[in-house]
């Protein structure tokens, strides 16, 4: 599952839905088998540029459940939210493709489309009239009468090694909020992770001129953002930083769980999880964000993927 991402000022694969099988022309039986299932929910896409906002699935088996899209000022104004791709065997020959008619299973559910002017597209109440068919120019493909086939009428099963998937689910506004919020580094977010997030929640385009064409957020080069920031820290981070056993923790979140700072065989034992899971090292990972990763989760459904 992909979910609860920011995809900001991208002008192509906001994503790009693919899987290596399309590609092996030699392997014909195990399509069926093991065609791309993919579990896209709860992403935030933002600005796109002159692209698709989302494309490709050739022989996939797509979720598209909750996902929130939000035009820019660089954005082409879409009337989907998907483009999908098949009947790639003529055009594709090159790549190895062996197949027609191989246009994506999708479900597709409460996802969101806001236009420039702040309204939503008619596709956002029903989203299979947001999926269009690339290949034959056509909104029909993905209509009621093709359900059981291209449209899906329940969630495709997404698990692993055959176990059970399960992953928090937000509304699309409530997935929006919080990937402003959570998503991505943001324990200390940078200023390139600050600039996305900020244009995304106002709508606009801090960087208007890209460097090499480019317009609207679109940007092309690091040297039109005046290069990579340049990352600090104070005094106090630093010295809270010295780690005298080199073994990933810090010494005064030693002497907090009570380690021993100068024993590094310390960090990969799983003495401070009750369960036994955990080194001590992902343990002190998971403690620097624990007010994180409990917010970003309320008002979600802990949801299966069945």
């Amino acid at each position: 599952s992909f979910h609860h991402n920011l995809l900001a000022h991208h002008v192509s694969r906001n994503p790009r839905f693919d899987h290596p099988y399309v590609y092996d022309k030699n392997n014909a039986s195990i399509i069926e088998q093991y065609g791309g299932h993919v579990d896209f929910r709860n992403n935030a896409i933002y600005n796109w540029g002159e692209s698709e906002n989302c494309y490709g699935g050739e022989l996939c088996k797509i979720n598209m459940v909750n996902n929130y899209y939000k035009e820019g000022p660089a954005s082409k104004s879409n009337k989907y939210f998907f483009a999908a791709y098949g009947n790639c065997c003529s055009s594709c020959s090159g790549y190895g493709y062996s197949y027609e008619e191989i246009m994506p299973k999708v479900y597709a559910d409460g996802n969101l489309y806001l236009k420039k002017d702040g309204t939503q597209a008619s596709f956002s109440t029903d989203n299979y009239a947001g999926i269009y068919d690339k290949d034959k120019k056509s909104y029909t493909t993905y209509s009621s009468d093709n359900t059981g086939t291209f449209r899906q009428s329940s969630l495709l099963p997404i698990e692993s090694d055959g176990g059970r998937c399960y992953t928090t689910t937000h509304s699309a506004e409530g997935a929006f909020d919080a990937i402003l919020a959570y998503a991505g580094a943001s324990l200390k977010r940078d200023e390139v992770d600050q600039r996305a997030t900020e244009d995304a929640r106002s709508g606009k385009a801090t960087i208007t001129d890209g460097g090499n064409g480019s317009t609207n957020g679109i940007i092309d080069t690091q040297d039109a953002v005046g290069g990579w920031p340049e990352l600090t820290a104070t005094a106090e981070e630093i010295a809270r930083a010295a780690d005298s056993d080199g073994d990933g923790i810090p010494d005064y979140y030693e002497d907090l769980f009570g380690l021993d700072k100068n024993n590094a065989a310390d960090g990969k034992t799983k003495t401070l999880d009750p369960k036994g899971l955990y080194t001590n090292l992902e343990v002190y990972l998971h403690y620097l964000v624990r007010d994180i990763t409990a917010a970003q989760v309320k008002n979600g459904t802990y949801t299966e993927l069945k």
